[in-house]
């Protein structure tokens, strides 16, 4: 018996062997709306509960410090004879230090001049209400003493104390809020995670390998890799400065390095842990499922906000770099950052200003005195900034 076999049955046929395999982008949509259905309808629903209730110190407080400290601060952006510009804290990456080399800078960080006290006070005084450091940049290196990686503070380092501790205590005796920044999607030195292209040909790097910037969409097969870091340091290392700080903010950056689905599984860790804790939105891309932590935030270096709504924070810093670079004297005045305190508060946004300590633990004399001229005008006109929410009225061509 024979069968006829048309055109269009051929056709047929091939479609559902296409359709059949499914394409990589494919794959990764389906990944990330998978785990945003589980949070919506579970732990993310639970804690936006306390949303509100755990905002409302962030809201009044309008003011914060923002502190890069790390490693990095003792070279100081000068690498090999040369003086670089750009961020301090991003050398490792642009100078592709391996980490054997880095951990012999890590072993010369001896900052005996810090003092926890003198940091907080000097924050108070400028007129701020919560201070966010740096406990993880994208180097990979702890900045507290970590039992999750080999690149931590004390076990690598001359300097044996734990400035965060000594930070947090800092902040309770003087009633600042206190939190951490953590790089919770980009670190150099774990051989599973985004970034360092130049020792393990990881994605998320300056090569561009495996499609580039959204690498996990192109090559879903790659992200259990990526997954592997997540479980074995960034959620524990998390897991241990909530434990051992109770931080008031958990802040984040450059979630696009990991897929969206990972950043919400570290966020869901966070918030099952403790959802008191503020997080802000940089936990997740923007693209194309939006911010899911507490607030917005804007790009870096601002010197105007457009209307962001409800929730936002700005992050200037007081020169060029965030963290601390010898070389770099182009500071800003003391009228600069009143005038976009102001712009901030006005609009409905929050400011949280960043300074770079040097490597020997001590705030640079120009910083000292940017803070010390923001405190003074504070002292006369803060309660036109705390607890104030946005203006009603258009911009003024008088002000």
């Amino acid at each position: 018996m024979r069968i006829k076999v048309t055109i269009t049955m051929v056709f047929f046929f091939l479609g559902n062997v296409i359709l059949a395999q499914e394409k990589p982008a494919d794959i990764a949509k389906k990944r990330d709306l998978i785990a945003i259905e589980e949070a919506k309808n579970g732990w993310w629903k639970e804690a936006m509960a306390s949303h509100q209730e755990r905002m409302r110190w962030w809201r009044e407080g309008k003011f914060g410090m923002f502190v890069h400290w790390g490693i990095y601060a003792l070279p100081a952006n000068d690498w090999k004879d040369r003086s670089l510009g750009g961020y301090s804290e991003h050398l490792m990456r642009r100078e592709k230090i391996t980490k054997a080399e880095y951990l012999k800078i890590a072993e010369g960080f001896n900052p005996t001049n810090f003092d926890a006290d003198k940091w907080i006070k000097t924050a108070r005084d400028a007129g701020m209400r919560y201070f966010v450091i740096t406990a993880k940049h994208h180097d990979g290196f702890a900045m507290y003493p970590s039992a999750v990686s080999q690149f931590t503070l004390g076990k690598t380092t001359e300097f044996k104390r734990d400035p965060m501790a000594e930070l947090s205590s800092a902040c309770r005796r003087y009633g600042v809020k206190f939190g951490f920044y953590y790089s919770h999607a980009f670190d150099w030195e774990h051989p599973d995670a985004p970034g360092n292209d130049w020792e393990f040909n990881n994605p998320g790097g300056d090569k561009n390998l495996y499609g580039g910037r959204r690498w996990y969409d192109e090559h879903p097969e790659l992200v259990a890799k990526a997954a592997k870091y997540v479980d074995e340091k960034a959620i524990p290392q998390l897991n241990e400065l909530i434990d051992k700080y109770h931080p008031d903010i958990l802040w984040f950056d450059t979630p696009h390095k990991l897929p969206y689905s990972e950043n919400l599984r570290i966020l869901k860790a966070i918030w099952i842990k403790d959802k008191n804790i503020v997080v802000n939105g940089r936990i997740t891309d923007s693209w194309p499922y939006g911010e899911w932590g507490d607030y917005k935030s804007t790009d870096d270096q601002p010197v105007e906000f457009s209307s962001k709504g409800a929730d936002w924070e700005g992050i200037p810093t007081t020169n060029d770099s965030y963290g601390y670079s010898r070389a770099d004297k182009n500071y800003k005045s003391v009228s600069f950052f009143v005038r976009l305190l102001i712009k901030a508060a006005s609009r409905g946004g929050n400011l949280l200003m960043n300074i770079g300590p040097k490597g020997d633990g001590t705030i640079d004399a120009p910083d000292k005195n940017i803070l010390g001229g923001i405190g003074k005008w504070m002292s006369k006109n803060g309660e036109s900034i705390y607890g104030t929410g946005a203006s009603g009225l258009p911009l003024q061509n008088w002000g």
